[in-house]
């Protein structure tokens, strides 16, 4: 892939404050212990003009976009619902695809919607099961789109969702992994800090990522449960079910990545594209103040 410089050359569009809409009650709003802290008080830029190092497709509260800025790379806009971009439509998709073109990410991470794919969905009756995945198929084969576009122009991609997922197994993804230089691994987000809000318990969430990268380069963030490491009970695990009175869903709240798996793999995505981060301390408000 091509080398990348920092990005404080680059002219970046309007900030992003914060990376988060706070809502109170909701997940985003809690400093645990995933390194929410550290990230609590931060400003961070997308570009939006000219070319870009990070692009998060399905991007949710952006955390790992955030994370990316920070490390000083020039970062597209997070592309999602909440922006404005329903990537399961044929014009959301069109959008999105021409900021690809315009702005030539070297990476672009995909986390498409894993609800229809999971095994709690096998619950349902047999037909609303079929139209629930057939309704969302158009984004699992925009995803499938992005990539071999990505892959044929020497860039990078990343695909997200849960080692259980039935995603893995249809034709597109199958596909993928058929060609040269594509991979899979998986990791436990327990690893990370992913607690319950409630019972401060850990989500142990086994996650695959496919991806194109070097053998080796992402290695470090395919973190196992310590429980699984250690061969001894290290933490208690919370089951990704039902509700935590006074913060919603389980399976919503498990969907925000812990921050230190996005400062993790953005420092791995910085490395590996050669970025040098000049400006990450003058991203801080108080700093700004």
């Amino acid at each position: 892939p091509p080398i990348n410089s920092s990005s404080s050359s680059r002219s970046p569009g309007p900030p992003v404050v914060p990376a988060e809409v706070p809502v109170a009650g909701q997940e985003e709003d809690q400093l645990t212990e995933d390194g929410s802290a550290q990230y609590a008080h931060v400003l961070w830029q997308c570009c939006v003009k000219g070319k870009i190092d990070f692009l998060e497709l399905f991007a949710g509260s952006a955390r790992l976009s955030q994370a990316c800025a920070l490390e000083g790379m020039a970062v597209g806009q997070p592309i999602d619902i909440r922006s404005g971009f329903d990537l399961n439509s044929r014009e959301g998709q069109k959008r999105a695809m021409q900021l690809i073109i315009e702005q030539i990410p070297s990476v672009v991470h995909m986390a498409p919607l894993c609800a229809p794919w999971s095994p709690w969905s096998n619950m349902k009756d047999e037909e609303k099961h079929w139209q629930d995945r057939v309704a969302v198929m158009p984004m699992l084969r925009f995803c499938a789109q992005v990539a071999i576009h990505l892959i044929k122009l020497g860039r990078h991609l990343i695909i997200e969702n849960p080692r259980d997922s039935a995603i893995w197994y249809q034709h597109s993804m199958q596909d993928l992994l058929k060609l040269a230089g594509v991979s899979y691994d998986d990791l436990n987000f327990c690893a990370f800090g992913m607690v319950d809000p409630l019972s401060n318990d850990y989500y142990k969430k086994p996650t695959s990522l496919m991806h194109n990268f070097r053998p080796g380069i992402l290695d470090p963030i395919f973190k196992r449960c310590p429980n699984d490491v250690q061969k001894r009970l290290v933490h208690k695990h919370e089951h990704v079910e039902g509700y935590a009175k006074g913060y919603g869903k389980r399976s919503k709240f498990s969907q925000v990545y812990p921050y230190k798996f996005c400062s993790s793999l953005a420092g791995l995505l910085a490395t590996e594209l050669g970025v040098i981060n000049s400006n990450k301390n003058e991203l801080l408000i108080e700093d700004l103040l």
